[in-house]
């Protein structure tokens, strides 16, 4: 690997230097300590043949005095067995040692002494004898670990010939303490608990002894004698004498059964219970690391789990959640050398470490190496995904760095099943994606590694020869430089787009929007980066636009950052901008009242795009803030809808949709989807998206709705001009006629009238009214200046129901009325009526508004010039956004005009008015453009 830094990355397929998982499992295994005495575990000793000879030329008597004389010796000196070497003169042992010309300074090896007892068991010919003699061993002090050891050892060779006898005693022994303890009191537990811990711990020891020597003969016995270690591992208290024992015996199994070729025959039923005990001994470990325990448990399960059957997934899924806990969780490296300086005859903490994580990795290359498919490649990721995502960066960069060995393995030393690849690896790619801004180094180097591994695994899966144009660009980038970095990312998302499946790619999106919100700050900007990228990139899949706004959705309230705020703000704009249709579909059937998030998404879109007359409309009659409130959310989705089916927003998509949401159980869906139709059948192009018996099917089934406010409306609906065209004949009838009415300069009741011919006006809807629009809208304008306030406010509203329906032929000469319109309305800003002054805003726009309101800044009344100075300031401070859209570099030059013409004004609240709204005129020439 390339230094950090460095201007050039050495490969990520650079091959291992090390063997096969399995060959350096077993090899690992085969040189671990187990403490069964040194020099007798692995080699004869040279004097064994020449002792072998001479006892078998013994006759039984002979050798039955052998045995009594070592057992004798054993049991007189067992005090002093707790020493590694005893200085004694026993004339018995002597003579002993000269009848088998041995070195008579063998007196003093406690071991040889128990391997002579088991080698003469061994070649004993008489049951009776070896039975008899096994059983004085086992009457002997357990008291000690070499003890212990000794006694095992000589179990394991009388087992060579003799293993039904020596079965036969152990179940014995073993039946003995089950007995023994069921009828003991409680006291006399105690005082006995001590001793059978110890006789427990030789058990063991001997299991473990007998499947070392009894090689092929084993095979038979395993399930009897793995249930027998997880028996007296269960019953006794896991203190560190029965977890060596168990272990060691653990190892010496799983050693004998790697060296028999035929154990691929069997099938072994009592592994998974063997695994069991031994993730419990991981489990219950201290989190440090003074010794190799950690290694031999792993070892082990990885040589177990070589055995038929193979493990069943919750067994492969406990036996890794296990270990990557016992592995990721140790302390950092420097804590874990102030962790050995405690302890006596530590080994050197970096071996130990890499030992230790060495292990994990076989673990997982062995896993993979059973099953070489993309399904196990995403299962083993899955587990290592939770270190990935860890607060610490110690376990963060243990999990990477397992793998990206784990997948350079993988792409290195195995030909995958090609298959389908799973949509779960999308996921895992985003996961280590976000990644690549970490902190350390090494660990966002293994990052990126790890992803390229990933998607050569792709490729491979896809048969791909040749790498895309995208991908050699972005994997041989290696600098700091900001630029470089975004077009390392620029190509890595043209990559995902081109080579992922849609599933792949979906569960890629999902997992950068969730980790939008994370404390991480790196990792949320690259999340959002990447966001942007995706959304801005040309050929972003259309059925993946629901799940990313669903998601959005959900992970917005949770995003404090502005940076990511602001750059998640840009993804939508770009997504609404080339899927109109689909982003308009998925919000408003997400949209619920109180969701001002998915309001300000729905603004956003229609400001970003072509309709933005509807945010504007909307906006003008304060009708998204009706989508806060439960009482008024209804009404908000009405006059959405009205402004879209006026402007002609998307009608067909959205009527589509609103059809689904009324034949959904959920009530809300019904209301918003009836909104929704009704206000669509007012628009003349209804009728050509949906046909006239679809909307009455329709219409008819909301008649049976639960809800009384649906069907209400769908009545309505179907009384309609659209679904009864006739009616439209009488309704304009009825019209004219209350026109005689209102124009009469005398009417008493002009503010019922008006409100009748409002409702009239909206029922004709695509009907239109035609030329007695403008005679309606002239006669309104001299009802402005009312002096009922009654009045004025349902002219002024009925003036925008006026223009809003008066239709294309008439559009210019309403437009006009609407100019004339503006001097007045400003003046209606100061009316002490409240709704009047509100309902102000229902018409014009804000070129000749603005044009208008400057003009009343030279007015010698007060309260006009006022009123200008507010409506101003208002248009400002509330529709910058709009003004910087719509104005012209001319409007611009006079509006700082008019400002600095004001700035040595007498009265303070013009000065006041100039200093509030000259740096809003600035900024605004900054971003008006012709």
């Amino acid at each position: 690997m390339a230094p950090v830094g460095s201007t050039k990355r050495s490969s990520p397929r650079r091959k291992a230097n090390h063997p096969l998982p399995r060959q350096e499992q077993e090899l690992e295994l085969n040189n671990l300590d187990v403490g069964i005495l040194g020099e007798y575990l692995n080699v004869n000793p040279p004097w064994e043949d020449m002792v072998v000879n001479k006892i078998k030329n013994m006759l039984v008597t002979e050798q039955g005095l052998v045995l009594d004389t070592i057992c004798l010796f054993l049991e007189k000196h067992s005090q002093f067995w707790e020493k590694q070497e005893v200085s004694f003169r026993d004339a018995s042992v002597q003579k002993l040692l000269e009848f088998l010309s041995l070195d008579p300074r063998k007196a003093t090896d406690k071991a040889f002494f128990f391997h002579l007892y088991g080698m003469i068991l061994r070649e004993c010919p008489s049951v009776e004898q070896v039975q008899s003699h096994l059983a004085s061993l086992l009457d002997l002090s357990h008291q000690h670990a070499r003890q212990r050891e000794g006694i095992a050892l000589a179990v394991g060779l009388a087992s060579t010939k003799h293993l039904e006898e020596v079965w036969a005693l152990l179940e014995h022994l073993g039946r003995t303490k089950f007995l023994r303890s069921a009828v003991m009191s409680e006291d006399s537990q105690a005082e006995s608990s001590l001793r059978w811990k110890w006789v427990s711990s030789t058990s063991l020891l001997c299991y473990g002894q007998i499947a070392k020597h009894t090689k092929e003969q084993i095979l038979p016995w395993v399930d009897n004698i793995a249930s027998r270690m997880v028996y007296y591992f269960s019953c006794g208290p896991c203190d560190e004498i029965l977890k060596s024992s168990f272990l060691s015996a653990a190892i010496l199994l799983t050693r004998s059964l790697q060296a028999e070729y035929g154990s691929q025959r069997y099938k072994f039923t009592q592994i998974p219970e063997l695994i069991l005990c031994l993730l419990n001994i991981l489990q219950k470990e201290p989190n440090s690391l003074t010794t190799f325990l950690r290694q031999k448990v792993i070892l082990v399960i990885v040589g177990l789990s070589n055995l038929r059957p193979r493990f069943k997934p919750l067994l492969k899924s406990q036996v890794l959640k296990t270990c990557l806990q016992s592995v990721y969780m140790l302390p950092p490296s420097k804590d874990l050398k102030e962790d050995l300086l405690s302890v006596e005859q530590a080994p050197n903490t970096t071996l130990l470490y890499k030992k230790t994580v060495r292990a994990l990795d076989l673990l997982l290359q062995n896993f993979i190496s059973e099953n070489p498919s993309m399904d196990e490649v995403c299962f083993l990721l899955q587990h290592i995904e939770h270190w990935l995502k860890s607060d610490k960066i110690h376990e963060r960069s243990r999990a990477v760095q397992s793998t990206y060995l784990l997948l350079q393995y993988v792409v290195d030393s195995l030909k995958l099943a090609k298959e389908a690849v799973p949509s779960m690896l999308g996921h895992q790619i985003g996961v280590l994606t976000l990644l690549w801004r970490e902190k350390d180094k090494i660990t966002q180097q293994h990052s990126h590694f790890c992803v390229y591994l990933l998607m050569e695994l792709v490729f491979q899966q896809k048969g791909k020869l040749v790498e895309s144009a995208q991908w050699s660009k972005m994997k041989h980038f290696e600098s700091n430089v900001f630029r470089e970095w975004e077009m390392k990312l620029y190509y890595l998302v043209k990559v995902f787009k081109e080579d992922l499946t849609v599933a792949q790619h979906t569960q890629l999106i999902l997992t950068l929007v969730h980790n939008l919100s994370t404390c991480n700050h790196l990792r949320c900007d690259l999340a959002a980066k990447l966001l942007l990228m995706i959304c801005v990139e040309p050929g972003f899949r259309k059925e993946q636009v629901a799940e990313l706004l669903q998601g959005l959705f959900q992970e917005l309230p949770n995003i404090h950052l502005k940076n990511v705020q602001q750059t998640i703000s840009q993804a939508t704009l770009a997504l609404g901008i080339q899927h109109i249709q689909e982003v308009v579909e998925v919000i408003l059937s997400l949209c619920q009242p109180s969701e001002r998030i998915c309001m300000e998404a729905l603004k956003g879109l229609f400001w970003t795009n072509e309709y933005w007359e509807v945010f504007a409309d909307v906006k003008l009659i304060q009708g998204w803030e009706l989508f806060g409130q439960l009482e008024t959310f209804p009404r908000g989705v009405t006059l959405l809808a009205r402004a879209m089916a006026h402007y002609n927003c998307e009608i067909k998509a959205v009527m589509g949709q609103a059809l689904i949401s009324l034949k959904s159980n959920e009530e809300r869906d019904n209301i918003v989807g009836i909104c929704i139709i009704i206000e669509f059948l007012n628009s003349p192009d209804a009728s050509h998206y949906v046909s006239w018996k679809t909307m009455y099917n329709s219409l008819n089934l909301g008649l049976s709705s639960r809800n009384q406010m649906v069907r209400a409306m769908s009545l309505k609906g179907l009384s309609s001009t659209l679904m009864r065209p006739k009616k439209a004949t009488l309704l304009r009838s009825r019209l004219m006629e209350l026109l005689d009415n209102f124009l009469q300069p005398e009417f008493q009741d002009p503010a019922g009238l008006m409100k009748i011919l409002g409702h009239l006006l909206h029922c004709l809807g695509v009907q239109g009214i035609g030329i007695v629009s403008l005679k309606i809208a002239q006669h309104l304008l001299s009802l402005f200046t009312d002096e009922r306030a009654t009045v004025r406010e349902g002219a002024i509203f009925l003036f925008g129901d006026v223009i809003h329906y008066g239709g294309k032929k008439l559009q210019q000469s309403l437009k006009d009325l609407a100019s004339q319109a503006a001097v007045p309305l400003l003046l209606n800003m100061a009316d002490p009526c409240q709704e009047v002054a509100m309902l102000e805003s229902n018409v014009g726009n804000y070129q000749q508004f603005l044009s208008q309101a400057l003009m009343c800044l030279d007015s010698s009344h007060t309260t006009v010039k006022l009123a200008a100075m507010k409506f101003i300031g208002a248009l400002l401070q509330d529709y910058f956004n709009d003004l910087c859209l719509y104005l012209r570099k001319n409007d611009v030059i006079s509006l700082k005009k008019c400002l600095e013409a004001l700035r040595h004004d007498t009265d303070s609240r013009t000065r006041n008015f100039y200093l509030n709204c000259w740096n809003d005129a600035v900024e605004l020439s900054y971003y008006v453009q012709d």
